[in-house]
């Protein structure tokens, strides 16, 4: 029979208990070990989750396409406009310029009186005034000897008298209304100090005005080295008109001036309803010439000023009666035209992530003025930034021809909202 010792019991039980301990202490800190560890491999997955929902919620939206259609302007009837054979003429407002003309290109020609719309021009750039009647001339005997010139070789004349004062605006209306040539000279020589110096000045301010085909000889027009274009002077009649001084006194029938006394207008076109002016000629040279405006209604609310110019036809007469005739044909032919209505539908924006939106013009494109047949339509959109509420601004169609432009914002017809988190978590193409 084994007997063992107490003390050899406690040496056994001991052992055991430390083994134990041991055991127990290695056990949890590999417990505590593999936690870690998943904790660790827990937290890298988190990182890295969290780094691709950032770099997916910063990465750039893939493009809304834009698919246009195409837009055709409506029909419009141009309106033909018959053209005298002898004549140079041009049509226009003061609001377009140039809309048509008798011939694309044009030879330089004697002007006649018309020349004075020059001279007026050149005047108000140099010495201008808003109200009143501008400085004071104060006529000597060169402008007594400029009368007796004009009286001797026929032409168009007004009354002076030396130590006599008379207004700017006096002497404008003088040589305007009645188409006074000493007049027009002595109002060059005043604003200018000599003839060469108003030639000189002249000649610039119209290449200014983009009147190249136009050349001064001298202030009145009686010289027939003094010529211009239809094309030109209906620029120089859109420019005067501009002017509220010179477009009051063009439209005056009579006037009382100091010297002259009464002065009528040379301008039988005046009588026409709305007529505003604006200046006759006629030169054995010249022949008939007539710068023409008239105030025209399309509709209510919309008013323009005709412009009609007119150099080399036969007589007065015939510049009177061409211009009357011209005048009434581009009456049809201005008008209100919609090339494009309100609300059209000019394409449809798409997103890959299954939205749409239709887009329409803002407002409606329309045309008061000259009818053109051949209207351009272009379509520009805008890259959407998203979200987009419905009405968001997003590009503009311009409708064109080689004169005019116009144009209307496009406006998106629904929302256009971002794509959902979970959409770009599981579409990072």
């Amino acid at each position: 029979m084994l007997i063992v010792k107490e003390d050899d019991a406690k040496k056994v039980m001991y052992k055991t208990i430390v083994e134990h301990k041991t055991y127990s202490a290695q056990s949890q800190k590999s417990i505590r070990t593999r936690r870690k560890r998943k904790l660790t491999l827990l937290l890298l997955v988190l990182i890295a989750v969290s780094a691709y929902a950032g770099f997916i919620s910063i990465k750039p939206l893939p493009a809304v396409s834009f698919t246009p259609i195409t837009l055709q302007s409506a029909s419009v009837r141009s309106v033909p406009i018959s053209w005298p054979a002898s004549a140079q003429m041009a049509v226009g407002s003061v609001e377009e310029g140039i809309v048509a003309q008798s011939a694309t290109q044009f030879n330089q020609i004697p002007m006649a009186s018309t020349a004075k719309v020059i001279t007026a021009l050149a005047v108000m750039r140099a010495k201008p005034f808003r109200t009143g009647v501008g400085e004071t001339l104060n006529l000597t005997s060169t402008d007594l000897e400029l009368y007796n010139y004009y009286v001797n070789n026929g032409g168009s004349v007004a009354a002076v008298s030396p130590g006599e004062e008379i207004s700017q605006k006096d002497a404008i209306t003088t040589m305007l209304l009645p188409s006074a040539n000493n007049m027009a000279d002595s109002l060059a020589i005043w604003a200018f100090g000599s003839m060469d110096n108003y030639i000189t000045y002249a000649q610039k301010m119209l290449k200014d005005y983009g009147a190249f085909q136009t050349t001064v000889h001298d202030a009145s027009g009686f010289s027939p080295e003094t010529t211009s274009t239809a094309h030109d002077l209906l620029l120089l009649g859109q420019r005067l008109m501009k002017d509220p001084i010179l477009k009051s006194i063009v439209g005056m029938r009579e006037a009382t001036v100091p010297v002259a006394g009464q002065i009528k207008n040379t301008n039988q076109l005046l009588d026409i309803a709305d007529s505003v002016g604006i200046k006759t000629g006629h030169t054995n040279e010249a022949g008939g010439c007539l710068l023409f405006a008239q105030s025209y209604s399309i509709e209510p609310g919309h008013t323009i000023t005709l412009l009609s110019a007119i150099l080399g036809a036969t007589t007065v007469e015939d510049s009177f009666t061409y211009t009357s005739s011209l005048i009434s044909t581009t009456k049809l032919g201005m008008r209100k035209t919609i090339i494009l209505p309100v609300h059209t539908e000019v394409g449809s924006y798409k997103t890959v992530w299954g939205q749409s939106s239709r887009v329409y013009t803002k407002s409606a494109l329309v045309r008061y003025g000259w009818t053109e047949s051949k209207w351009t339509i272009q379509t520009t959109a805008e890259t959407l930034k998203l979200p987009a509420n419905k009405g968001y601004q997003s590009g503009t169609v311009t409708a064109s021809t080689d004169t005019n432009t116009l144009s209307t914002p496009l406006i998106t017809e629904s929302i256009l909202s971002k794509p959902s988190f979970w959409w770009r978590l599981l579409h990072n193409e």
